[in-house]
């Protein structure tokens, strides 16, 4: 049974972990091909399904293998899966061939009472961790149905495994406690052991390829990826000091398409921490390439709208023409900060008390595209604070509050209020006043 084991676990759950990782970077083509990345908001659901089940599954071997995501050089996803592949493998040979999970049979203890004591203190430990787990998925589960197949797989398998070996624990303990302690097992020849090794390091070998096969290639980080049939657009972001800027928008837009035909047609980006942007594979044909064209510029990136070489309308802009298998590389575009204005805001029940947590909601009308500004301004506690917005632009904005009701959530908004930021007209404070309060409210408020 020991040698079933030994051959089973290694090779079906190393070619299923080999599959969903080849699938998670096919996953990582189309997120790329649409703009996005994975920490500015990729869908968990189907995108990340691959990387959940593949955690889910091999939990201990990942982490086991995360230390060694922090050696020099490692990118997350092109070297992750060559190192994550050997010790999966590894750790359900291991499983495989101690099913108690190694804790027993491989040496003589002396101490076995200490020993059995720790054990079970490491069991006390896991089986927390997991009841943890559990009755945060069920939480979850509950109050979020559209999610439940994501967080049931983000959380099912971790929790799992620690009850399982938690349980491999407790047995050890067990037996040290009964003094059913196995004998060492007798030294045996070598021949088994290099067998497997042999074949452990050809699938190693051969599975790692098919997974190079469908990685992308590398790309030269001074150039971009253009093909046969596309070009690509390549250049640098700064500041007005020559300084990188790290994290901003680059957009691409086609020169001969306007209103939603062009927004469905363009191509975003997302400058690296070298300021580098690398627009790949794009259609031939005319571009624009601007900054804060859709975007309001925000504290954090206070840039007005400019569009290559260096100017602030479309009539001004480059066209930049890319052919097919035509890499296109710009000079630096560099922006204008604009100066920042600070503002005290405070927002009241019309009763005259302060919400316990509040949240404050602009809209830049110079970005009729752009809803809301979600991140200028941090969230209000006990109805007091400060923003910081930039100079030069008339806004819309408002407070609101939500409760945690026995039906549910309930909102509660103050008025819209319209105000500048130009000439030297910006308002010192703003109060908003929220008119209704729900009898929810009485108790602390949801974080907005």
């Amino acid at each position: 049974m020991r040698g079933y084991f030994r051959l089973f676990l290694p090779v079906s759950l190393g070619l299923i972990s080999v599959a969903l990782m080849i699938w998670d970077i096919q996953n990582q083509r189309v997120v790329e091909s649409m703009g996005m990345a994975w920490d500015t908001g990729a869908p968990a659901w189907p995108y990340q399904a691959s990387y959940l089940l593949l955690s889910t599954i091999n939990a201990p071997a990942f982490v086991l293998a995360a230390p060694l995501f922090f050696l020099p050089h490692l990118e997350p996803v092109e070297a992750r899966y060559v190192v994550l592949l050997p010790v999966i493998l590894l750790w359900w040979w291991w499983v495989g061939t101690r099913l108690d999970f190694g804790i027993l049979g491989w040496r003589r203890y002396q101490r076995p009472a200490l020993s059995a004591t720790f054990l079970a203190i490491a069991a006390v430990g896991l089986l927390y961790t997991g009841a943890s787990g559990i009755l945060q998925g069920v939480r979850l589960w509950v109050e979020y149905p559209p999610t439940r197949l994501v967080l049931l797989t983000r959380w099912a398998g971790p929790a799992l495994w620690s009850v399982a070996l938690a349980g491999g624990c407790l047995l050890a303990a067990l037996r040290l406690v009964q003094k059913r302690i196995p004998a060492v097992a007798a030294r045996r020849g070598h021949s088994g052991t290099l067998a497997y090794g042999v074949g452990f390091a050809a699938f190693v070998a051969v599975t790692t390829s098919l997974i190079g096969t469908a990685r992308e290639p590398r790309v030269d980080p001074d150039s971009c990826l253009a093909s046969l049939k596309n070009g690509c657009i390549h250049g640098t972001i700064a500041d007005e000091r020559g300084e990188p800027i790290r994290g901003i928008q680059v957009e691409v837009l086609p020169a001969d398409k306007t209103d939603e035909e062009r927004w469905f047609s363009s191509r975003y980006v997302r400058t690296d921490s070298e300021g580098k942007y690398s627009v790949n594979e794009l259609d031939p044909g005319v571009y624009f390439v601007a900054v804060h064209h859709y975007n309001a510029p925000h504290v954090r990136q206070p840039f007005a709208t400019e569009f290559y070489p260096g100017t602030e309308s479309e009539a001004g802009a480059e066209r930049v023409v890319v052919g097919p298998n035509s890499p296109v590389t710009l000079k630096q575009l560099r922006l204008r900060s604009l100066p920042l204005a600070t503002i005290d805001v405070e927002v009241v029940w019309s009763g005259g008390t302060r919400p316990r947590r509040s949240n404050l909601l602009f809209h830049n009308l110079g970005y009729p595209n752009q809803a809301t500004i979600g991140d200028v301004a941090p969230q209000l506690d006990d109805g007091t604070g400060r923003f910081t917005l930039p100079e030069g632009y008339d806004y819309l904005a408002r407070a609101k509050v939500d409760c945690d009701g026995r039906e549910g959530i309930e909102s509660r908004e103050s008025a819209v209020q319209h105000f500048t930021t130009r000439d030297g007209k910006t308002p010192r404070k703003l109060t908003f006043t929220i008119l209704v309060r729900p009898a929810s409210c009485g108790t602390p408020e949801l974080n907005p």
